[in-house]
């Protein structure tokens, strides 16, 4: 009976209103390119992704608008009283309290804007190739046309005048009278290199410089390095040898020198001069000839400064704002660092998840550092004893109840597998890791100087290998996942990577690389890479080709070659999971089989009108389905999960998005369960086959119609795949949506249909040709989300729920359990009943076993 007592198992379970307590989202701008200061200490900003944005003094968000459609350029200027855009061929007003649009204006080949303020009322004037027209700001009405010829920028805008720079040889500006109409050109003297800004010109001819200030020249000697451009006006000029100089009409000297960053103020210049942590913060006043400097600390490595602006509170204050390499957005003062957006997370290209460890395969235990130190075989005996120790202080905290972990301090696994961390990689050359279970950023790595980031897997417990394609050689760099320090690198040279092909995603995967020239790299040596099946797209030749790795070598198996006129639209494999539960029963005592094909992978494509799925074994390269639908156009979605196909598109011919769901069943089908019982123990069970004399599936198909457009699509998973998954998408509002995959059999019955077949399953839904959208299922709710794109789903310990991000701007994580709260209690749940039965079950089976012992022994003594 002693071996009820190995059953004992602890479990974890959480109350139903915990259900979503961590569930939260980060919204984003993107990088930073405009700034500039408005009223009541709130800031203007504009950025790369083609947002603009009103912040508090703070750094939080007052308010955002996508000006046109995401990562679209924007044009931007700005008053007190309205912002000016020209995007996509669109010039629209917003005002900067609220961002409220006030009026949008289609206007084609808008090179510049400028706002020039004339007594009590603002006029926009918008540069193009050859002439300005200007709008009154307030309303949009075209107020006047001026056509000058080739012009390149509009370089300053005061008091109802606007100043043009004239493409010549000779430096050249038109002056624009906006209230009379009338128009003047003034030409220098010398031929060279122009720079314009704020109301003045330099051009610089070998030894002499000619200066543009309130329409009026000048030329001096010049015996400095070149120029490279102007600073607040052209009057400050900085060279290539980092020196800045003040340069009028009777004097110039020098204000300051060596590497910096510039910006300028109304009366003042700033610049720094960044090192590793911190960075030299000078003012120059340009009234009184004065400078004065400033040390600000960086808390971390100080990412390389690409943009710097500056200016003084009606305080006299400095406040200072820099745009980083890591695309992040920090504010300053001459004293500290005041706050920092993290903008590298709403530019993100890829996120993976990995595993933390447990408390007791942490690193800071006293075990795990041992054995990374020494753990030959003569250590052994004490690292065992050394674990034990450990073990032994845990079930002592416990027993204490102190078990209860800071995880904000400590990136440890928590006991239902939820907390992990996941890994975004950014278009800013850096990786960031966050917790899961909170908004904060663990840390973030740059990679910039290993090339072109290709593939991240976890290796280890603490382990993470990043691949990065670099030219024809390749950088593998292992980092310590809960901290991103590097714990070494390799670069395998003259290796033109097609393909990394990660094997047994367990604790310690193996990982392989192969070369165009087909040779094979062995990354993690304790895994033996023998008749390893692959498979490659290549859209250029519009070919797959299947590829078979025997030891250092790959040889190429299979090729399909697709017509030259399809086009491939998307592509969908399961590789990271397996059919968890083969065997269907339909309700009356018939078992039917997925068609349990792990090596199935689908690929969609677009001729003319026309949408092909070719669903294809990996291995042999056998078509398996081809699946076709007329009058399709745009984007097409894929997944597939398990042996369901599911599409997503738009049919141009009925104006409407839908869905094609497809299912792949085994031609056996078995009438009783005790047929496959009886089978087992018999030992004619077969439960292996191979891929190159498998049968052709039985395939069923339907199609539905969707209410809305999809931008991605991924399927839950769980750890045992006990669960009925559901179908995630990020929908084209940018919400994100569930629906369960009943809903996507291709096997539900017409309403009508009162026949049986034999792949009929009496719980599927009644046939309907519209799939609902159910407001319960957008698990974003209320929440105002943008540029949402990609999705990434994993498994959690508790079996019915599945962690899902959505991320590209904005990143939103949250949990999915597609059966709600099977394996969750409610406050009601009886701890006393569930011992008391399990108490007695125990019970029972010792008075059983006691009464068939006796009952043999019996037996036993009559014979």
């Amino acid at each position: 009976m002693w071996w009820i007592l190995a059953l004992f198992v602890t479990v974890s379970g959480i109350y139903e209103d915990q259900v979503g307590e961590y569930d939260w989202s980060l919204s984003h701008i993107g990088k930073v390119s405009y700034f500039a200061p408005a009223s009541s200490g709130r800031y203007i900003v504009a950025t790369e992704r083609g947002i603009i944005a009103g912040l508090r003094s703070n750094g939080k968000a007052e308010w955002r608008k996508i000006v046109s459609k995401l990562d679209n350029p924007v044009l931007i200027t700005s008053s007190s009283n309205f912002i000016a855009t020209f995007s996509d061929n669109q010039v629209s007003v917003f005002t900067p309290h609220d961002g409220t649009l006030q009026w949008t204006k289609g206007i084609h080949d808008v090179l510049d804007i400028k706002i020039v303020a004339l007594s009590m009322k603002e006029y926009l004037c918008l540069q193009k190739s050859q002439e300005i027209e200007v709008l009154e700001l307030s309303t949009g009405e075209s107020s006047r046309v001026f056509s000058l010829g080739n012009v390149v920028k509009i370089i300053g805008a005061n008091d109802g005048e606007i100043e043009v720079q004239a493409k010549e040889e000779i430096l050249t500006i038109w002056t624009i009278n906006i209230k009379t109409g009338k128009t003047e050109k003034v030409s220098g003297s010398l031929k060279g290199k122009q720079f314009c800004l704020k109301n003045a010109c330099v051009s610089q001819d070998k030894d002499k410089v000619e200066i543009y200030e309130k329409g009026k020249f000048f030329v001096k000697e010049w015996k400095g390095k070149n120029i490279e451009k102007t600073i607040n006006n052209s009057n400050y000029a900085l060279t290539e040898d980092h020196e800045v100089y003040e340069i009028k009409e009777n004097y110039r000297k020098i204000v300051a020198a060596g590497p910096g960053i510039f910006s300028a103020g109304e009366d003042e210049l700033f610049w720094i001069s960044p090192s590793s942590t911190e960075f030299i913060l000078i003012i120059y006043s340009i009234n009184e000839g004065t400078s004065k400097q400033a040390k600000v600390i960086y808390k971390e490595k100080l990412p390389q400064i690409e943009h710097f602006w500056g200016f003084l509170t009606q305080k006299g204050e400095f406040v200072g704002f820099l745009t980083l390499s890591d695309f992040s957005f920090t504010c300053f003062t001459s004293t500290e660092i005041k706050w920092v957006r993290e903008e590298g997370l709403g530019h993100l290209k890829h996120v993976y998840f990995a595993e933390l460890p447990n408390k007791a395969l942490h690193h800071s235990n006293d075990y795990v550092s041992a054995i990374k130190q020494d753990n030959s075989w003569v250590k052994s005996p004490f690292n065992f004893l050394l674990r034990l120790k450990i073990q032994l202080q845990s079930f002592s905290l416990w027993l204490e109840g102190k078990s209860k972990i800071d995880e904000e301090k400590e990136l440890i696994q928590d006991v239902f597998g939820i907390n992990k961390l996941i890994l975004g990689v950014s278009a800013s050359n850096y990786i960031f890791a966050l917790q899961s279970l909170y908004k904060n950023t663990v840390w973030k790595k740059s990679f910039i100087e290993y090339g072109e980031f290709y593939q991240l897997v976890q290796t280890g417990i603490e382990e993470i290998l990043l691949i990065f394609k670099e030219n024809t050689n390749i950088k593998l760099v292992w980092i310590l996942s809960t901290s991103g320090e590097t714990i070494k690198t390799e670069t395998i040279k003259d290796f033109d990577l097609l393909e990394a092909i990660i094997l047994d995603k367990t604790e310690k995967p193996g990982v392989l690389l192969v070369s165009n020239s087909l040779k094979v790299k062995n990354v993690t040596k304790d895994v033996k890479a023998e008749n390893i099946y692959f498979y490659k797209i290549d859209p250029k030749e519009n070919t797959i080709f299947g590829y078979k790795i025997i030891g250092e070598n790959s040889h190429l198996v299979w090729s399909m070659a697709l017509s030259a006129q399809e086009e491939i639209k998307a592509f969908a494999t399961e590789k990271e999971s397996k059919i968890h539960q083969p065997a269907i029963a339909t309700g009356t005592s018939r078992l039917i089989y997925k068609h349990d094909d792990a090596n199935m992978f689908a690929l969609a494509t677009i001729k003319s009108s026309d949408l092909y799925i070719y669903v294809i074994n990996g291995v042999s390269g056998s078509i398996l389905a081809k699946l076709r639908q007329e009058g399709v156009s745009g984007s097409v979605n894929l997944v597939l999960h398990e042996n369901k196909l599911i599409g997503h598109y738009w049919n141009s011919k009925y104006s409407r998005y839908e869905m094609i769901a497809g299912e792949f069943f085994d031609s056996q089908v078995d009438t009783s369960a005790t047929h496959v019982l009886a089978s087992y123990y018999e030992g004619t069970f077969e439960d292996k086959y191979s891929s190159f004399d498998l049968a052709n599936p039985i395939i069923f198909t339907q199609t539905y119609a969707f209410p809305g457009g999809i931008k991605d699509m991924k399927v839950t998973r769980t750890l045992q795949g006990i669960t009925t998954p559901d179908l995630v998408m990020i929908l084209n509002t940018n919400q994100v949506y569930t629906l369960n995959l009943k809903w996507l059999s291709a096997r539900r019955k017409q309403e009508e249909d009162k026949t049986e077949g034999i792949f009929d399953q009496p719980n599927l839904p009644i046939y309907k040709p519209n799939l609902p959208l159910v407001q319960h299922n957008i698990l974003t709710y209320y929440m105002n989300l943008d540029g949402l794109e990609q999705l990434e789903i994993t498994w959690t310990l508790l079996e019915s729920t599945s962690l899902a991000v959505a991320y590209g701007l904005d990143f939103f994580v949250v949990r999915v359990m597609p059966e709600k709260s099977f394996d969750i209690l409610t406050r009601e749940f009886s701890r006393s009943t569930i011992v008391m039965t399990i108490l007695g079950l125990i019970l029972l089976n010792v008075v059983v076993e006691r009464y068939f012992s006796y009952k043999t022994q019996r037996n036993n003594f009559k014979q």
